[in-house]
């Protein structure tokens, strides 16, 4: 029995229809003329799907609506589906799913999911996929090494594809001088399917590639993009946008942001509302013309600059919220007990056989990992040290050769970000702590030190010097949000020079910073410092150095254990051997 009529809900016309329809997912009876009892008795025992409804519209009505496009939708989809399973064995998962939807629906959109879970087996399915169907689809990384591993996997997927024919390149420092001249050829002249590069190639061979249109870009990792604020015009450019189509975007963005310093203005504030709709209406003509799709993948979703809001006006999404929750990893210490670190770190490689990542903190820097690195060989094992100038040991461990590798825990490390191999990373080892580590006369005064160590201070001054200093963080944190990476390094470097500073960001972090360094000259303080359970106070070599814990490095690194594959995730070990107990807690 129907109980009610719903005006515009029928999912093919959008007509009226009943709950009874709606209920059994069914078109309105003018566009299926078929009583429902009937269809379902047809149908008994069969799921209906989304092809037989089709099929029965054109059939007895023919009126092509809304089912046409999900019809054609719902095919693509199981297209990408089926070469999921023919490359990978399997279906994606429940999230990969609806990242491929979004992508076959035109929708731009950004990923923020924890490290493993195949954002990259995606972007690189996806791009073959469009590729088959003749599109071009760039993929952009952050690391050499990452360009290396995901070359090869397009390679290989490809292959298993039935996709051999596709013409894959990839760009990357570890290439001689002839082969980059002849990638950089092909490129010009837009002779390939997918391209490969890390951002850099945006910054330094942009003009080789500013004329082609791509139908799918992938950013593998958004922070490295957005280092850089041009990039994301570079990227916005190769999507079709044109640079009146950015400017207007941006004047939009920055008109956004005086809407609340007006709102008690009444007059200014309705001015400005009107020059802002009137920027849209126009804004919206031009980018309906744009079919391509950007994906943006983050594990930390922390997006900075003003120019980072252009995706949101142009392509409708917003980088999001960092997130690390799913992990299949077992996080555990160790203390050791009389043993050095180099002894602990050997036996554990020893135990835990092949697989391993070795990290060194930041502090004791590239030197120490080789010198650990000359110990654990002296002793039997095969170990190599894996850095930026020196990625010939990936491919060693890769092929088995080498057991474990050796890198120095920072965030952007090339071994913290770029390395994806589920199949062979087993553990995560940590020779201690990873940590930030500065001295109290901050003779590298980054902005983002300034803020940690106003966030330690804050918890011992008295009670005047707190409430300035809260608003320094605040302050100082909202101008982060909006500086670009290169205006931030600016800022670092002016910093440095030491030369007085009246005017600009500039002027409040070094309000900021010649604070901190009052403070910090003052006994009374550090002496409250170091009671603090969870940072170090240390006197070395006449200076006087703070040590407090890098939990995101942590997370980042010890990530690398626990991967996405076909079969679910990996599972992971993480050991931390202890040697500051106070970071610890």
């Amino acid at each position: 029995m129907v109980h009610g009529v719903y005006r515009h809900s029928c999912i093919n016309c959008g007509g009226e229809t009943s709950d009874i329809r709606l209920h059994l997912r069914l078109p309105c009876e003018k566009c299926l003329p078929i009583h429902h009892e009937d269809i379902l008795n047809n149908f008994k025992g069969k799921t209906l799907t989304l092809s037989d409804l089709y099929n029965l519209v054109i059939k007895t009505s023919g009126r092509e609506g809304k089912l046409k496009e999900l019809y054609i939708l719902e095919r693509k989809v199981n297209e990408v589906i089926e070469l999921f399973r023919r490359i990978l064995g399997s279906e994606p998962w429940s999230a990969q799913k609806t990242w491929i939807r979004r992508v076959l629906k035109g929708k731009s959109f950004t990923i923020v999911a924890p490290t493993g879970t195949g954002k990259t087996v995606f972007g690189i399915i996806m791009s073959l996929y469009i590729s088959s169907k003749g599109g071009k689809a760039y993929i952009v990384l952050p690391t050499t090494p990452l360009v290396l591993q995901v070359y090869e996997k397009t390679l290989q997927f490809a292959e298993k594809a039935g996709l051999h024919k596709l013409k894959i390149l990839a760009y990357h420092a570890k290439l001689k001088k002839k082969e980059k001249d002849e990638v950089l050829s092909s490129v010009v002249k837009g002779d390939f399917n997918i391209l490969i590069t890390t951002s850099r190639f945006l910054t330094a061979h942009y003009d080789k590639v500013k004329n082609l249109n791509f139908t799918f870009i992938f950013v593998d990792d958004v922070d490295a993009i957005l280092k850089s604020s041009k990039n994301i015009d570079r990227i916005l450019t190769l999507l079709g946008f044109t640079e009146d189509d950015i400017n207007i975007a941006y004047n939009l963005v920055k008109l956004k942001r005086q809407l609340t310093r007006f709102k008690s203005d009444e007059d200014k504030f309705k001015k400005l509302v009107e020059e802002i709709n009137s920027l849209q209406e126009e804004l919206s003509k031009r980018i309906g013309k744009v079919k391509s799709v950007l994906v943006v993948s983050t594990a930390t979703g922390r997006p900075r600059g003003l120019r980072v809001k252009l995706f949101r006006e142009l392509l409708g999404f917003e980088i999001g919220f960092r997130s690390e929750l799913l992990r299949n990893i077992v996080d555990t210490y160790y203390l050791p007990k009389g043993e050095s670190i180099e002894e602990v770190t050997y036996k554990l490689l020893k135990t835990l056989g092949k697989g391993g990542l070795v990290f060194v903190p930041v502090d004791k820097g590239l030197d120490y990992a080789k010198k650990l690195a000359d110990y654990l060989n002296s002793r039997g094992l095969s170990v190599r040290v894996f850095s930026s100038k020196d990625i010939r040991a990936l491919r060693e461990f890769i092929e088995g050769k080498v057991d474990a590798l050796i890198g120095v825990a920072t965030y952007y490390g090339v071994m913290v970000r770029g390395l994806d191999l589920p199949e062979r990373v087993r553990y995560a080892i940590f020779t201690g702590i990873p940590r930030f580590k500065f001295s109290t006369r901050f003779e590298e005064p980054h902005p983002y030190n300034i803020i940690r160590a106003l966030t330690i201070l804050r918890e011992v001054l008295d009670e005047d010097d707190r409430k300035q200093v809260e608003l320094l963080i605040n302050r100082l944190n909202r101008l982060l949000q909006i500086l670009p990476q290169t205006k931030i390094n600016e800022i670092t470097e002016k910093l440095k020079s030491g030369e007085p500073i009246s005017e600009g960001p500039e002027a409040l972090f070094s309000k900021a910073l010649n604070l901190i360094k009052d403070r910090l000259s003052r006994r009374d303080i550090r002496e409250r410092l170091s009671k603090l359970e969870d940072i170090i106070i240390r006197d070395e070599n006449g200076k006087t150095y703070i040590y407090i814990p890098d939990i995101m490095t942590y997370l980042q690194a010890s990530g690398r254990t626990s991967r996405m594959y076909a079969g679910g995730i990996t599972k992971g070990l993480s050991v931390v051997i202890v040697d500051e107990e106070k970071l610890l807690k």
